[in-house]
C-alpha cells in the first residue's frame, strides 16, 4: 500500500515539473537553441561539402580585368557562408561547428567520468559512515581547496596538451560535488 502512494506521488511531482516546464516559453525556448546548437555541431559533417571550402573575397572581373570585392558571405561558385570567411578564405561556421564538436565531447565525457568517480564514492561514504566518511570527504576537501583551473592547467603540461588529457583531468577533478550531492542524499 506505502509502494502504491509513493509511485503515484512520484508521479503526480514528475507530471506537475513537466507541465511547469512545458508552459514555461523560456525554459522551452532555451532547450530548444540548445539542441539546435548541439545537432548543427554533431551533425555539421552531412553538409560539410555545402559549407566548407576555401575561397578568397577578392573576385578579379573577367570583362575589366579589376579586383573585386564579393559579399562576404557569397562565393564564386553560389555557395553562401553564413558567419562569411576568415583572411584565409575559410568558412567561419564550419569552424566554431567543429570547436563546438569538441566542447561537447569535453563536457559530456567530463561529466560521465565525474559521476563515474563521485557517485559511487558519495555513496560509499553516506552508507558507511565512521572511517569512509572521514576518508573520503576530507579527500574531496582537499581536492575542493586547489584552484582547479590551475591544477588542469599543470596536470595537462605535465601529461601533455590533448583533448583526452583534458577531458581526464577535468573528470577527475570534478568528482567532488557529485560525491558531496550524494553523500548529503
Amino acid at each position: 500500500m506505502v509502494k502504491a502512494e509513493t509511485t503515484t506521488m512520484e508521479k503526480r511531482v514528475k507530471s506537475q515539473a513537466l507541465e511547469k516546464f512545458v508552459h514555461n516559453k523560456r525554459a522551452v525556448f532555451g532547450v530548444i537553441v540548445v539542441l539546435v546548437i548541439a545537432l548543427c555541431c554533431l551533425l555539421h559533417d552531412v553538409c560539410k561539402a555545402q559549407f566548407y571550402k576555401v575561397s578568397t573575397r577578392n573576385v578579379k572581373n573577367e570583362e575589366t580585368g579589376q579586383w573585386e570585392k564579393k559579399p562576404f558571405y557569397m562565393v564564386e561558385d553560389g555557395r553562401i557562408h553564413i558567419l562569411g570567411t576568415d583572411k584565409d578564405g575559410r568558412d567561419n561556421f564550419t569552424r566554431l561547428m567543429y570547436g563546438g564538436r569538441i566542447s561537447l565531447f569535453v563536457g559530456i565525457a567530463s561529466t560521465i567520468i565525474s559521476v563515474l568517480i563521485g557517485v559511487p564514492l558519495g555513496l560509499l561514504a553516506g552508507y558507511y559512515r565512521g572511517i569512509w566518511e572521514t576518508i573520503i570527504m576530507r579527500a574531496a576537501d582537499i581536492f575542493m581547496s586547489f584552484p582547479s583551473m590551475i591544477l588542469i592547467l599543470v596536470l595537462v603540461a605535465v601529461f601533455g596538451p590533448s583533448i583526452m588529457n583534458v577531458t581526464i583531468v577535468i573528470g577527475v577533478l570534478g568528482w567532488t560535488s557529485m560525491a558531496k550531492l550524494i553523500y548529503g542524499n
